[in-house]
C-alpha cells in the first residue's frame, strides 16, 4: 500500500504560487477614496489658520515699516540745516494758505446758496410762488 500512496502524492499538482500583486478584476473604475469628514474639517481649519497668520504678519510688518519710515523723516527734518528747515516751513505755510483760501471760497458759496434759498422761500410765502392753486 505504500507504493500506491506515493504515486497518488506524486500525481497531485503542486500548489499554486502566490502572486505578488493579485487584484480582483475591476469592472468599474474606482475613484480615489474620499477623506473622512474629520480630515476635511481639519485641513480647512489648518488652511484658515495659515492664511490668518500670513495676513497678520504682513499687516504687522507693514506697520513696522511705516513707523520706521516716519522716524526716519523726523530725523531728517531735525538734522536739516536751518536754511533747509526754513524752506520746508515756507512751503508748508504756502500749502496751508492755499487750502484756507479754497475753504473760505467754498464757505462763501454755501452761504450765498443759503441766502438765495431763504429769499426764494420768503418769496413763496408771499404767494408769488404758488403752484396749482388757481
Amino acid at each position: 500500500m505504500a507504493p500506491s500512496f506515493q504515486r497518488q502524492q506524486q500525481q497531485k499538482p503542486p500548489p499554486p504560487k502566490p502572486k505578488l500583486h493579485s487584484h480582483p478584476p475591476r469592472s468599474i473604475p474606482q475613484s480615489r477614496p474620499s477623506l473622512p469628514a474629520t480630515h476635511k474639517v481639519r485641513n480647512i481649519i489648518l488652511a484658515i489658520a495659515i492664511f490668518s497668520i500670513t495676513c497678520t504678519g504682513a499687516w504687522y510688518g507693514a506697520g513696522l515699516k511705516m513707523k520706521r519710515e516716519h522716524k526716519q523723516t523726523i530725523k531728517e527734518q531735525i538734522s536739516a540745516l536751518p536754511i533747509d528747515r526754513i524752506a520746508q516751513l515756507t512751503t508748508s505755510r504756502q500749502r496751508l494758505i492755499r487750502q484756507r483760501t479754497e475753504l473760505e471760497r467754498k464757505i462763501a458759496d454755501v452761504r450765498s446758496r443759503m441766502q438765495s434759498q431763504t429769499q426764494s422761500q420768503s418769496g413763496d410765502a408771499d404767494g408769488s410762488g404758488r403752484k396749482g392753486q388757481d
